[in-house]
């Protein structure tokens, strides 16, 4: 926005700088700022905030530009432009750089809302890479336990048939002996 070329020095109304915005676009932060100017003229030091904001945008900026225009046009009107033409400059300059400060707070509202957002992106994705971890942690822990359970059950079936082994050895060799004396008997018998 252009606010030095504004400045007549002539008679008759003084432009005030306008801004090329949308009107629509900044109704919501002209509320603001006419509290601000409100609260500034009740001795609140102007710095108020509006829904808990304290910062001024480039739409606030450009709506106090309109208003001090307002009020230069009646104070021209009354006393004429000669009385305040050195004043509207620094009144301009002093609003070209709060412009340019909004404009810089602007983008980095911008930029800090795209980290917040990738931040966020990244908390989310840590989230599942831990949910995943976790899941598949799980998922290995019982494994591990079929695993051992399916061991100590094998472990046990060879027990089991290692003590029927012994078992059926010590009867075999037992029927081996029993049938080793009835036919060493037997063989006494047809002898006799």
């Amino acid at each position: 926005m252009v606010w030095r070329d504004q400045v007549a020095p002539s008679k008759g109304p003084v432009p005030y700088p306008t801004s090329t915005m949308s009107r629509a676009s900044s109704a919501s932060s002209s509320s603001c700022a006419a509290s601000r100017r409100v609260s500034g003229r009740g001795g609140g030091g102007g710095g108020g905030s509006c829904g808990g904001q304290q910062r001024l945008s480039v739409a606030d900026v450009y709506d106090m530009a309109a208003d001090i225009g307002k009020e230069f046009e009646v104070v021209i009107d009354s006393h004429g432009p000669d009385h305040i033409s050195g004043l509207m400059q620094k009144v301009i300059s002093a609003l070209e750089h709060l412009e340019r400060f909004a404009a810089d707070a602007d983008e980095e509202e911008e930029a800090m809302e795209q980290l917040r957002s990738t931040v966020a992106h990244l908390e989310r994705e840590e989230a599942k890479k831990n949910e995943e971890r976790q899941r598949v942690t799980k998922e290995l822990e019982q494994i591990e336990e079929h695993y051992k359970q399916e061991t100590r059950d094998l472990l046990s079936t060879v027990k089991r048939l290692q003590d029927e082994n012994r078992k059926l050895s010590s009867s075999l060799a037992a029927a081996t002996e029993r049938d080793s004396a009835f036919s060493e008997d037997g063989e006494i018998y047809i002898y006799i």
